[in-house]
């Protein structure tokens, strides 16, 4: 039964796929009825491939970091279960990132390239290139991800009421601003996969570009709880320690800040 209905999975990606490319296809002809309006892009690098939808962005590229396997939200069949997962994509109005182990085609397609420090706005999303990677930001929810070489970060969505449309005439905000529990909890799940334990974010402390938090396993007896450390890095949170043991310093902390959380 499990396999059928990965199958299915499986089979409703590719549809969406080749439904990419029809989409696309029907768009260049101004008499096909409905047309779904889209634009493929790359950057400058051309590491990475998008096409970008209204409701989603879907990005193809070789991510030092990305799953291997079929998880539960993960598509592919059991005898492929090596294969790592090269295309990623969020939706406007979904939780969290979806991966496949397919290749993105926009052969016959003109690509944008998205030229680095400039700001685009795309099929109602905003789209901030820059060399260590880019941002995609839905403009009605806040959703999105940070999509780089290193690997794929989900954005959050804005809480309710909350405009996603940035403010140009305020200053930058610290990044201590948007080290919030849920935004820390969606790098630590970014790090290990979806598919990982429930657990919950808690003791936030942040100083410059680098937060910690203390994660306790639910149930709370399951795993003794732990502390993950967390990098700024471009647009986003990364986390890139966990343990109880480790030094602050020892990963790269300055002095001063990795007094400030305590480590």
């Amino acid at each position: 039964m499990k396999l059928v209905v990965r199958l299915l999975a499986w089979v409703a990606m590719v549809n969406l796929l080749a439904g990419l490319a029809f989409t696309s296809a029907a768009q260049a002809d101004p008499s096909s009825p409905d047309p779904v309006s889209k634009q493929f892009v790359t950057t400058e690098s051309r590491a990475v491939a998008c096409v970008i939808t209204t409701g989603s962005v879907l990005c193809t590229g070789n991510f030092a970091k990305q799953p291997i396997g079929c998880g539960d939200t993960q598509f592919c069949h059991s005898d492929e279960s090596e294969h790592p997962h090269h295309t990623v994509w969020v939706e406007a109005e979904a939780e969290g990132l979806q991966w496949n182990d397919s290749n993105l085609q926009a052969n016959g397609y003109t690509e944008l390239v998205l030229t680095y420090g400039q700001v685009f706005h795309l099929e109602g999303w905003t789209v901030e290139p820059s060399s260590i990677g880019t941002r995609f930001t839905n403009d009605k929810t806040g959703r999105g991800m940070f999509v780089s070489r290193q690997g794929v970060d989900y954005l959050p969505a804005n809480p309710i009421g909350h405009s996603a449309a940035p403010n140009s005439s305020s200053q930058p905000a610290s990044p201590c601003s948007s080290a919030t529990a849920e935004t820390l909890k969606s790098a630590t799940l970014t790090l290990w996969g979806y598919s990982s334990e429930p657990f919950t974010v808690t003791k936030v402390l942040c100083s410059g570009d680098w937060a910690k938090a203390l994660l306790h396993w639910r149930p709370m007896n399951a795993n003794p709880p732990g502390i993950v450390l967390f990098h700024h890095e471009g647009f986003t949170w990364r986390a890139v320690q966990y343990g109880s043991g480790f030094s602050c310093a020892g990963e790269g902390v300055p002095t001063p800040i990795a007094a400030d959380l305590e480590c």
